[in-house]
C-alpha cells in the first residue's frame, strides 16, 4: 500500500494517495492498533495536504482519441478507436512518435472525422491522433447526455465536485473521464 501512495504521489494523484492513507489509517487503528504508524500516516497526510494548498499551478492529464483503421492492423485494434490518457502537457506529436514506433508503416490521417469505409477496408495502416476535452458534468448536464449515461460514478463525481473548493473541483473534473468530445 505505501509503494502505491508514494506513485500516487509521485503521478501528483494526490486525492488518490490520501484516499489511500485514509484506508491505511483505518486499518491501522482498528485492526493492528498500531498508533505509532497511525502517526506516521497522519504525517504523511499532512505533507500532501500542504503541498494540495501551496499548489497553485496543478496540471491535468491531457487525452487524445487514438483510432487504428485499416485491414494489416492486428484485430485487437482494427477500425478501433481508444482514449489515451497522457501525461501531464504531453503533446500530440509526442504521442504520435510513440504510436508509430510500433506501427512504422502506419500512415497519419489529418481530419478528426470519422475515416470512410474505404480507408477501413484499406490494406493500409491509417492512424488517426488527435486532443480531446473530458466533458465535465456541467456539461454533460447541458447536452442533456446525463440522462443517457450509466456511469453512477462519474454522476457522483460531478455532484461531488459542484461543492468542492476551486482546487479540488479542477481535480474531479478533469480526471477519470469516460465522456469526451473534439
Amino acid at each position: 500500500m505505501k509503494k502505491v501512495q508514494k506513485f500516487f504521489e509521485k503521478a501528483e494523484f494526490y486525492e488518490k494517495a490520501i484516499e489511500i492513507l485514509n484506508d491505511q489509517k483505518k486499518l491501522a487503528e482498528t485492526m493492528l492498533y498500531d498508533f505509532e504508524l497511525v502517526s506516521q500516516i497522519v504525517k504523511a497526510q499532512y505533507k500532501i495536504y500542504k503541498t494540495l494548498a501551496s499548489d497553485n499551478n496543478r496540471y491535468f492529464a491531457v487525452y487524445f482519441k487514438v483510432g487504428f483503421f485499416g485491414s494489416s492492423f492486428p484485430a485487437m485494434f482494427r477500425n478501433k478507436e481508444f482514449i489515451y490518457r497522457g501525461s501531464r502537457l504531453v503533446k500530440r506529436g509526442d504521442v504520435k512518435e510513440s504510436i508509430q514506433k510500433f506501427f512504422p508503416d502506419a500512415f497519419m490521417l489529418d481530419y478528426v472525422t470519422t475515416p470512410e469505409k474505404a480507408v477501413m477496408d484499406s490494406d493500409k495502416k491509417s492512424l488517426q491522433i488527435f486532443r480531446v476535452d473530458p466533458l465535465t458534468y456541467l456539461e454533460m448536464k447541458d447536452f442533456d447526455i446525463l440522462a443517457q449515461t450509466k456511469d453512477t460514478e462519474e454522476i457522483e463525481m460531478g455532484m461531488k465536485a459542484k461543492e468542492l473548493p476551486a482546487k479540488l473541483r479542477t481535480y474531479y473534473l478533469e480526471n477519470f473521464k469516460n465522456k469526451f468530445y473534439k
